[in-house]
C-alpha cells in the first residue's frame, strides 16, 4: 500500500465518509430506504483470501429497510491509468465476496444480500472505461443471449472531474464531506485552502469529530502541498481557527518557505504528513506509541517513514516496524 492508499483507507473507515459518499453522489430512489444509522465497517473475514492482498479495498455493509443489507465493496485506485476491465475485475470480487458470506453463514444461497461495486477514482487521466460488464460487449452479440450473459453495474466517482459547481452546492448547502473535501483540493490559493478546510473543520466539532478531523489533516498536508502549507495550519483550520489569524500564520509561512528555500519546506512540510499519517495509523493497529517508538518516528526521514508505513498492516508487535 502506498501512502495515499493509507491515507484514503483511514478517511472512508468513518461511517460519516460512507453516508455522504452514498447521499451525495448515488441519486437513485432507494437510497432514501438506507438506514444509516445501521453502517458497519466489515472486517477483512468478509473478503475472501484471493482478495486480501487488495488491503486498500472497504467493504461496508448497511440496511435498505428492514430486512434487507448491502454491501458496498469500495474500491480505491490510484493508477495513472485507466483499467477497461475494471467491471468484469469487480464482477469477480463481487462473486468472491458473496462466496465467502455463504460459507460462513452470513448470508444463503436462498438469501443473497445485494452488493453495491463502487470505485474511488484518483487517477491523472479522465476514467473511460466501462460502467458495466454489459457495456463491455457488442452490442449486436449482446442481444442474442442476453439473458445468460453476466450483469454488473459499476460506480464510479473520478475525483479529478468532478463538477465543481457541484460540489460547492453539496458542501454549503448539505455539509457533504465528501464534497467538500474535493472541493477543497480544487482550491489554488492559500486562503481557499483554508476557507474550505476551516468549513470541513466547523462540521466536525467536538470529540466525536476529534479523529476524522485528524484524517483530514493528514489528507490535506499530503494532497494540497501546492497550498505551500504545513500540518499545525491545517490542523488549526479544520479545528475552527479565526480566519484572520489564519491568513497572518499563513503569510508568515510562507516567508520562512522563501528564506529556507522552496523546496526544502515542501518537502519538510510532506513528511510531517507522512509522519501525523503513521503515528494516526500506528495507534490504530498497535496501540499507545511507545517512547523509544516516538523518537524513532520523531527522526526518521521521508524514506524511512515510507517504508514503516509498507509493514504496518502486517505488524503484529511494534519490532516488526524497524
Amino acid at each position: 500500500m502506498t501512502p495515499y492508499d493509507h491515507v484514503y483507507r483511514a478517511l472512508f473507515s468513518h461511517a460519516r465518509m460512507i453516508r455522504d459518499l452514498v447521499t451525495g453522489f448515488v441519486e437513485e430512489p432507494w437510497v432514501a430506504a438506507i438506514d444509516f444509522s445501521t453502517l458497519e465497517l466489515c472486517a477483512n473475514n468478509y473478503i475472501s483470501h484471493d482478495l486480501r492482498e487488495r488491503r486498500s479495498d472497504l467493504v461496508w455493509r448497511m440496511r435498505l429497510g428492514t430486512d434487507t443489507w448491502i454491501y458496498l465493496y469500495l474500491m480505491l485506485e490510484f493508477q495513472s491509468t485507466v483499467d477497461a476491465t475494471m467491471p468484469l475485475r469487480l464482477l469477480s470480487y463481487s462473486s468472491l465476496m458473496l462466496q465467502e458470506l455463504i460459507r460462513q453463514g452470513a448470508a444463503t444461497a436462498q438469501n443473497l444480500p445485494l452488493i453495491l461495486p463502487w470505485v474511488f477514482y484518483s487517477g491523472e487521466r479522465p476514467w473511460t472505461a466501462a460502467s458495466s460488464v454489459k457495456a463491455m460487449r457488442r452490442e449486436c452479440a449482446s442481444s442474442l443471449l442476453e439473458g445468460w450473459q453476466p450483469q454488473l453495474q459499476i460506480l464510479v466517482l473520478d475525483e479529478g472531474r468532478c463538477d465543481p459547481t457541484l460540489l460547492e452546492t453539496l458542501s454549503h448547502e448539505r455539509h457533504n464531506l465528501v464534497a467538500g473535501m474535493l472541493h477543497t483540493d480544487l482550491a489554488e490559493a492559500v486562503d481557499q485552502v483554508l476557507q474550505r478546510a476551516a468549513m470541513l473543520g466547523s462540521w466536525l466539532q467536538g470529540e466525536e469529530g476529534l479523529n476524522l478531523r485528524r484524517d483530514l489533516a493528514v489528507w490535506l498536508t499530503m494532497m494540497v502541498q501546492r497550498a505551500e502549507l504545513p500540518a499545525e495550519l491545517l490542523e488549526l483550520a479544520l479545528a475552527g481557527g479565526e480566519q484572520t489569524m489564519l491568513a497572518e500564520k499563513a503569510g508568515r509561512w510562507k516567508a520562512e518557505l522563501l528564506e529556507q528555500g522552496l523546496e526544502q519546506g515542501l518537502e519538510q512540510g510532506l513528511e510531517q504528513g507522512e509522519r501525523r499519517m503513521l503515528q494516526r495509523l500506528l495507534v490504530q493497529k498497535l496501540g499507545e506509541i511507545p517512547a523509544d517508538v516516538q523518537q524513532q518516528l520523531e527522526h526518521a526521514d521521508s524514506l524511512q517513514l515510507q517504508n514503516i508505513l509498507q509493514r504496518v498492516w502486517s505488524a503484529k508487535q511494534w519490532e516488526d516496524l524497524f
